[in-house]
């Protein structure tokens, strides 16, 4: 898939092939877009899109790019305790739209990682310590992750939020704030992470 990969917005059925349970995803407005280009899919949130590319590149895959980014997913087992380890066929088509647990500080690491163009560090709580840092993805998909979230926010459903400075300034530093803006009265600011990385 590329950012112009046209993807059809239509009815989605998915029948799960073990449990034979069927999965049909709706966009949030109800509606059916007809075909766009995966950016702007995913730039207006489009659900049934974005689960239709999860099924086309493998859920295995999206749970392994999570887990590299730093977010694997939670699942939650019958005696009521929670794994992130779970086998990679484990997973439904509700992953790629938070089907599944995910805390802030992982969201915040994936974050960090787009904006240090695919590096991921470790969080720590300690100021000034230098965190351990592995190559999670390539700077060439980090970035063009990266273009997606600009388009939520130029383009698309989060339009109504505007950042104050670009993601990772300087390739040392992973810093996002964004202001949140409600009928374009600022509301409050959300810093999200602020991660030295040496």
């Amino acid at each position: 898939y590329t950012m112009t990969t046209p993807i059809q917005d239509s009815p989605l059925r998915y029948v799960d092939p073990g449990s034979q349970t069927v999965y049909a995803p709706q966009n949030y407005d109800g509606r059916y877009h007809g075909t766009c280009q995966l950016q702007q899919c995913m730039g207006n949130s489009l659900n049934i899109p974005a689960v239709k590319v999860e099924l086309g590149v493998g859920g295995s895959n999206v749970v392994q790019m999570a887990r590299a980014m730093g977010a694997p997913p939670w699942q939650q087992q019958p005696n009521g305790s929670f794994t992130d380890n779970d086998p990679l066929n484990s997973f439904g088509p509700s992953l790629t739209l938070g089907g599944y647990g995910e805390t802030p500080l992982q969201m915040a690491t994936v974050a960090g990682t787009i904006g240090n163009d695919g590096v991921r560090a470790h969080p720590t709580l300690l100021k000034g310590a230098d965190p351990q840092t592995v190559r999670a993805t390539s700077a060439a998909v980090a970035r063009t992750i990266k273009s997606y979230m600009r388009t939520v926010v130029t383009d698309g459903t989060g339009a109504n939020t505007r950042m104050v400075r670009d993601i990772a300034p300087g390739a040392a530093h992973a810093d996002i704030e964004i202001v949140v803006q409600i009928d374009g009265e600022s509301r409050g600011q959300v810093d999200l992470l602020d991660r030295r990385l040496g």
